[in-house]
């Protein structure tokens, strides 16, 4: 139930005029809204361009940084920027929004970069750091046929509803959504197809001290496996004991070859082996942390209260 940058947070949802819950195909509601307020720096510069989306909070907040949300609640940061400490527990890793931009003739190139930034922190601050996919406000609600903006393509099936999660629940209650989330029990979906629920179907993930395993309903899709920023392995099974000794995570991808991708999250491989003394720290180029300042898109989901959501 986003409300956007207003103080009165739409809670609970059926006093707004939401839909009974039987009335309708909707599960349950989901807490939340784009907060204000957060601080980033770049090249000693400050600005509060950043926004918070404060997943199962109830209550307005407004002027915070992120130390109360970091890697211990169900954070997610879209961006590039790597200054927050504790990072947020998850990051937006594919965007309709920046995706739809990215195919007009804006020259935007913002979808690889989101990626690149997943793989990025995962690499220099936390290998339990969770990819999310979303659609954000574009092609949500904009008629078919119609484009969002003149240098934007009009709106298809295709392009319509690509971002999406599959969260694995015991139970259809907001209490279990919250808890699989923080556990990172989902896949991050890419459909870039007019046909839509048509993804790949992980049915078993085996984890064992020598290998990944996943099984999927098909069995006919390309598994690749990322590491480090790069492809390590290909195929159903990841072998970790011939895997680059300084590998922090491995995370899949499986594709169906027509558009369609399912993220896993990432398996921690070890603790990152600290760089020696006078070594460089990896760090996002100039380019794509200016990209950041300016861009639009900016969206950081901050969880603050558990306790508060479920009250």
């Amino acid at each position: 139930m986003p409300t956007g940058w207003g103080a009165v947070r739409r809670w609970p949802p059926e006093i707004f005029g939401a839909p009974a819950l039987l009335q309708s195909s909707i599960r349950f509601y989901l807490p939340g809204a784009e907060e204000v307020g957060l601080v980033g720096e770049f090249n000693g510069v400050q600005f509060r361009s950043a926004h918070i989306h404060s997943l199962g909070l109830t209550e307005y907040m407004e002027g915070v940084g992120c130390a109360s949300c970091g890697n211990e609640g169900s954070a997610v940061h879209n961006g590039y920027w790597d200054f927050l400490n504790p990072y947020p527990m998850s990051i937006e890793i594919f965007n309709n929004f920046a995706k739809t931009s990215d195919e007009g003739t804006s020259g935007s190139n913002y979808s690889p970069q989101l990626m690149a930034a997943w793989d990025h922190v995962l690499q220099v601050k936390s290998p339990r750091i969770w990819g999310v996919s979303i659609n954000d406000w574009n092609s949500a609600l904009q008629p078919l046929g119609t484009s969002t903006t003149p240098c934007w393509p009009q709106i298809t099936m295709r392009n319509r509803d690509r971002g999406k999660l599959q969260v694995l629940l015991p139970a259809y209650n907001l209490s279990a959504y919250l808890d699989a989330f923080e556990a990172g029990a989902f896949f991050a979906v890419v459909e870039d197809n007019e046909i839509k629920s048509a993804y790949p179907t992980v049915t078993q993930i085996d984890v064992t001290y020598n290998s990944i395993a996943i099984t999927t309903a098909a069995w006919n899709e390309t598994v690749r496996w990322i590491g480090n920023g790069e492809v390590v392995a290909e195929g159903f099974a990841l072998d970790l004991t011939n895997l680059p000794a300084d590998l922090v995570y491995a995370r899949a991808e499986i594709a169906d070859g027509e558009g369609r991708t399912v993220y896993t999250q990432p398996f921690s491989l070890g603790a990152p082996i600290p760089p020696p003394p006078g070594a460089p720290v990896p760090t996002l180029s100039e380019e794509a942390a200016a990209f950041l300042v300016i861009a639009l898109l900016v969206v950081v989901m901050c969880k603050v209260s558990r306790s508060t959501a479920r009250a």
